[in-house]
């Protein structure tokens, strides 16, 4: 009965439907702050330049520009001014990360794209499944985001909605390994909401963030004090990954870690990985009990924070600084902690523009992947040894 009514919508319906949702959906998320390029350094309005900074500046940076352009003359301005920002005006760095980023416009042209309805053609595409259809009927507030579904497009659909959506969300009723791994594997973090009502009790949410707050190693800040309390704690890999879910939700609940989600992060574990996309848990311990953790994955030589808890004071902090120098001496490139928290600026990781970031894990996703050490090791001696 409930197919037959999604088939015979009539056109009246669907637009009476629309202008529903007009009033109840909001227009967008959130956003981040709008990032400053370098072409914004002249206030247009009055044709001078903005505060601190001066002219010389302004043609240095304009030189920059230049160079670049010259360089690759297909690539969007605007995308290149905002990955020399990224780079503190560096263009030989800059360079390297358009070039990783080229890459994505010249490969697989061809392919129709097949796994991405926009939100623009979501209520009338014919590629909708009933499924789909009765999700958004019960749940309209994800009209304003593109649905992503499995096919063999989907790394291409992927990459290039990344680059072009100015939006953060994509949803999906898909909660199949080997389609999570490849949105990982393109950049996106993923996530899962559980719908008002519906057929469809939870929707997975891949995230793509305007900006990524990443941690490079060489700029790891670990405090003196922490350095001293460390002694106390011992660090594993990729453990207890049970165990450490069960922390996360005691912590902070479901929230967006919904049985589905854990479910498709457990069969990646199990299987090994999936097209170098691997899951990991960090475990810290005190007088061998668990007293933090946290969960994630890499892909290559990035390794990407999914969750985490802790149990005593310091814990917490003690077991990022633990997790850097793992990650560091198993050869990572980079830490990607996902939104900005001060805590995590505080250890010296820093916001990068979606463009440099997609830059960074297109350079290094296709690396020998990181391995981790499975013996325990005192968190104190670990810092002391790569000092």
């Amino acid at each position: 009965m409930v197919d037959m009514e999604v088939a015979s919508w009539s056109s009246l319906s669907q637009l009476l439907f629309l202008v529903y949702l007009a009033h109840l959906v909001p227009t967008s998320l959130p956003s981040a702050t709008p990032l400053v390029r370098f072409s914004d350094v002249w206030n247009k309005q009055h044709n001078v330049l903005q505060p601190g900074v001066t002219q010389a500046d302004a043609n240095v940076q304009q030189r920059g520009v230049n160079e670049l352009r010259q360089m690759f003359p297909t690539f969007p301005e605007s995308t290149i001014t905002q990955l020399l920002n990224a780079h503190s005006g560096q263009v030989d760095q800059t360079a390297l990360t358009i070039a990783a980023l080229s890459e994505i416009f010249h490969s697989e042209e061809d392919i129709v794209e097949d796994s991405v309805v926009l939100p623009s053609e979501i209520l009338f595409d014919e590629r909708l499944s009933d499924l789909h259809k009765l999700v958004l009927r019960s749940n309209p507030w994800l009209t304003n985001f593109p649905l992503l579904m499995p096919g063999p497009d989907i790394h291409h659909v992927a990459a290039n909605l990344a680059l072009e959506y100015k939006g953060k969300y994509c949803w999906s009723t898909c909660f199949d390994a080997d389609f999570l791994a490849a949105l990982m594997y393109e950049g996106y973090l993923p996530m899962a909401e559980m719908t008002k009502e519906g057929p469809a009790k939870f929707v997975l949410l891949p995230k793509m963030h305007h900006q990524r707050c990443i941690l490079k190693f060489e700029d790891l800040h670990v405090r003196k004090k922490l350095r001293k309390r460390s002694s106390r704690f011992e660090i594993t890999c990729d453990r207890a990954f049970d165990e450490v879910v069960q922390g996360c939700l005691r912590q902070h609940g479901e929230n967006w870690l919904y049985p589905p989600f854990i479910s498709v992060l457990k069969e990646i574990l199990e299987r090994g990985g999936i097209n170098g996309v691997r899951i990991h848990s960090f475990e810290l311990w005190e007088n061998g009990t668990m007293v933090a953790g946290e969960m994630g994955y890499s892909v290559g030589g990035c390794y990407t924070s999914l969750s985490g808890f802790y149990t005593v004071k310091s814990a917490g902090s003690v077991q990022c600084i633990g997790t850097a120098k793992l990650l560091q001496q198993a050869g990572a490139a980079f830490w990607d902690l996902g939104m900005t928290l001060k805590y995590k600026l505080d250890l010296g990781a820093h916001c990068v523009p979606r463009q440099a970031f997609l830059g960074e894990i297109w350079k290094t996703r296709d690396k020998q992947p990181i391995e981790l050490p499975r013996e325990r090791v005192n968190v104190k001696q670990l810092l002391d040894s790569l000092s």
